[in-house]
C-alpha cells in the first residue's frame, strides 16, 4: 500500500511541470500582456519548470505505466500547441500591414463608431475608455466645466462606471453600443475630445502588444500640410490616408514607436501599390 502511494505521488510530481506549461500556453492565448508580466516576475520558476517538463516528457517514453502514457499524450499536446503558436506568430504580417488590412475591411464601421461616440458625448467632454473582456479596464473622463481629467483603472473603473458615464453624458444604451461596436470591430478602446472647435482625431485603439498600443487616428477632415509633415517624420505615426493615421505608443518597457525600417518599408510598399 505504501509503495503504491509513493508511486502515485511520484507520478503526480512528474506531471506538475507539464501542468504549469499547459497553464502558461493557455493563458498566452487568453491574455498575452498579463502573461508577459507574470513571466518577467517569475521567470526563475517558469523556465526551470519548462526544462523539467521537457526532460520528464522524454523520460516518460521509457516507462510503460498508464500514467506514463498520459504524460506522453499530454506533453505531446503541449508541444503541438507551442509549435502552433510559434507558426502563428511568425505568419502574422508586420503591424502596419496588419493595421491596413483591418482598416480596409472595416473603414466604414470605424468611421461610424467615431462619429457615434462624438455625438453621444456632451459638448466639450473628454472620454478615454478601454475594455478588457467586456469590462472597462481604463475609464478617463473630463466634463466641460472641469480642467482636470478623472483617471480610473481596473476595478475602480468598473466600480464607478455609472458616475463616469454621467460626467460625459453617456447613457447606458450608448455605453453598451460603443462597447458592442468595438467588440465587433475587434478593437479595445476609444478616445474622444468632443470640443466643437477642436478638429483633433478620434483615436480608436486596435490592439495591445506587450505594453504597447496600436491605434487608428481618425480625422473628419483632411490633414493639414503641417500635420502631414509631423506624421511623416515622427516614428510614433504612419500616415495611411488623408484622414487616417496609424499610431504605436509603447509602454514602460519595449519599443516606444514604430521602427524606422518598419515605417519606411510600409510607406515604400504603399508607393509601389499606388
Amino acid at each position: 500500500m505504501k509503495s503504491a502511494l509513493t508511486s502515485f505521488l511520484a507520478e503526480v510530481l512528474r506531471l506538475l511541470p507539464t501542468l504549469l506549461v499547459t497553464v502558461v500556453l493557455v493563458f498566452l492565448l487568453y491574455d498575452s500582456f498579463v502573461l508577459l508580466l507574470v513571466l518577467a516576475m517569475f521567470a526563475w520558476v517558469v523556465l526551470p519548470a519548462a526544462v523539467a517538463a521537457l526532460w520528464l516528457w522524454v523520460r516518460s517514453f521509457r516507462r510503460k505505466t498508464i500514467a506514463a502514457r498520459v504524460h506522453r499524450v499530454w506533453g505531446g499536446l503541449n508541444l503541438l500547441l507551442l509549435v502552433g503558436l510559434v507558426v502563428w506568430w511568425f505568419s502574422q504580417p508586420p503591424a502596419p500591414e496588419r493595421m491596413a488590412q483591418h482598416y480596409d475591411r472595416h473603414a466604414d464601421e470605424l468611421d461610424q463608431l467615431a462619429l457615434y461616440t462624438r455625438q453621444a458625448l456632451d459638448d466639450s467632454a473628454y472620454l478615454h475608455i478601454e475594455f478588457d473582456h467586456g469590462q472597462p479596464s481604463i475609464f478617463h473622463v473630463q466634463c466641460s466645466t472641469d480642467n482636470l481629467i478623472s483617471h480610473h483603472w481596473g476595478d475602480d473603473a468598473q466600480a464607478h462606471r455609472d458616475s463616469l458615464m454621467a460626467v460625459v453624458g453617456l447613457s447606458d444604451q450608448e455605453y453598451r453600443e460603443i462597447r458592442s461596436r468595438l467588440r465587433r470591430l475587434r478593437c479595445i478602446g476609444i478616445s474622444v475630445q468632443n470640443r466643437p472647435s477642436d478638429s483633433s482625431a478620434v483615436v480608436v485603439d486596435y490592439y495591445r502588444e506587450a505594453m504597447g498600443m496600436y491605434s487608428y487616428n481618425l480625422f473628419f477632415r483632411p490633414l493639414t500640410p503641417e500635420e502631414e509633415e509631423l506624421f511623416r517624420t515622427d516614428l510614433m505615426y504612419i500616415p495611411y490616408t488623408p484622414h487616417v493615421v496609424f499610431q504605436y505608443a509603447g509602454g514602460a518597457i519595449g519599443p516606444q514607436t514604430f521602427s524606422q525600417q518598419q515605417k519606411q518599408d510600409f510607406l515604400n510598399s504603399r508607393k509601389r501599390v499606388g
